[in-house]
């Protein structure tokens, strides 16, 4: 029977940590047997479980650890994990996951794959649901961080075998620290890259984890001068991360002061639209109108391989199931529901036309005469939920 591996850490640095102090949560979910991650995911597991300890200890707090990885590493122990996380309104809750990701296009951020097996949302937990699970503790402070890719399922984290140590030593200031931590209420989410792209490392493992540890450290120390804030820091981590990927990676982060410290509240009806979906058949209807309007201007291969690139399993797979990705299923009229999945159904039938063609010697001609029906569908739909969307905001 597997176990989970919890390691609790509860320090009392000096006389000013008592039983009655807040406790820093530090709860770590971690890919450690994936052979591509496993040496990455090693060092940021060590990088985080030290400055964990340096955080908790200046600023005054118990430090209580709680690791889950390797062969431990599933959505029922990761849920289990969360469930037994117990926070005091004075605590900090501190969530680190490390490993793979992709995005379902039902958020910004991105699922989350939990230990080995099939990449499927049966197998992942969504950062942003971790995110609210964590938030109904109820904490002075929530605050989830994730190293992984927010792209594709096929797009695969990229470890880059060069490089040079991406961090330095600092005496950490007691004072920032405190703070951050115990003068300021803060709920963050944040992760390694936007939606679409990759998370990457080298030889001292990744380039969020590094950025992360070395700004706040350095930010956080005696030899910085300036006044620090949750913001500032931000701002750092994500100009870092940017440097160190070589503009590969775009840091996405929310940063909610909350003085009530409640969980977000959901919108209903058709006001509950998921706007990563509507992005996302925004991103789709620019993109296709301009492959249109170059289709001609491209030789056979290379008209072939820029559709392919966007015509992956989870363009259908989306159309299909258009409605529920919408989070409309009960906010539409019947009516709009039919004219949307009709119409969408209509679009991926057409692309996927479109994509049989392409060994086709005459493959341009054939793909342009097709391509007008899904541009017209899709500009059809992204004006009718924008429509919705702004009445919404009205």
């Amino acid at each position: 029977m597997k176990k989970i591996l919890y390691v609790f850490i509860l320090l009392f640095w000096g006389g000013r940590v008592s039983a009655q102090s807040p406790v820093f949560h530090c709860l770590l979910f971690l890919d450690t047997d994936d052979i591509r991650l496993s040496n990455s995911v090693r060092l940021t597991e060590a990088r985080i479980t030290d400055l964990a300890g340096k955080m908790a200890k200046n600023a005054e707090m118990k430090c209580k650890v709680t690791v889950v990885k390797g062969a431990d590493l599933s959505v029922a122990s990761a849920g289990k994990a969360i469930d037994l996380l117990q926070a005091d309104e004075k605590d900090v809750i501190f969530f680190y996951f490390a490993g793979h990701g992709w995005n379902n296009l039902q958020s910004e951020y991105p699922m989350l794959k939990m230990g080995s097996g099939e990449t499927t949302e049966e197998n992942a937990l969504g950062l942003e649901a971790i995110y609210r699970r964590l938030l109904e503790k109820k904490a002075r402070m929530t605050l989830a961080f994730a190293e992984a890719c927010n792209g594709t399922k096929n797009l695969k984290q990229k470890v880059i075998r060069d490089g040079e140590a991406d961090h330095l030593i600092y005496n950490m200031n007691p004072n920032k620290v405190r703070e951050l931590f115990r003068q300021s209420k803060v709920n963050l989410i944040m992760t390694s890259s936007r939606r679409g792209q990759a998370s990457y490392s080298n030889n001292f493992g990744g380039h969020f984890t590094n950025a992360f540890c070395d700004a706040f450290e350095r930010m956080t120390s005696r030899e910085y001068l300036e006044a620090v804030s949750w913001e500032k820091v931000v701002a750092e981590i994500t100009e870092e991360t940017w440097t160190l990927s070589k503009g590969a990676q775009d840091v996405i982060a929310e940063i909610e002061y909350n003085e009530s410290n409640n969980a977000r509240v959901d919108k209903q009806g058709p006001c509950a639209m998921n706007l990563v979906a509507f992005h996302k058949i925004s991103e789709d209807y620019q993109f296709l109108e301009r492959y249109w309007q170059n289709l001609q201007r491209y030789d056979k291969d290379k008209a072939v391989e820029v559709y392919e690139a966007f015509f992956q399993a989870e363009v259908p797979e989306f159309y299909e199931n258009l409605v529920a990705k919408l989070n409309l299923s009960n906010g539409l009229p019947d009516k709009d529901k039919q004219w949307f999945a009709e119409t969408a159904g209509e679009t991926v039938s057409f692309l996927k036309q479109i994509n049989r063609y392409k060994n086709d010697g005459n493959y341009r001609d054939k793909a342009f005469a097709k391509m007008s029906i899904p541009v017209d569908n899709l500009k059809q739909m992204y004006e009718k939920l924008d429509d919705l969307r702004k009445r919404c905001k009205e």
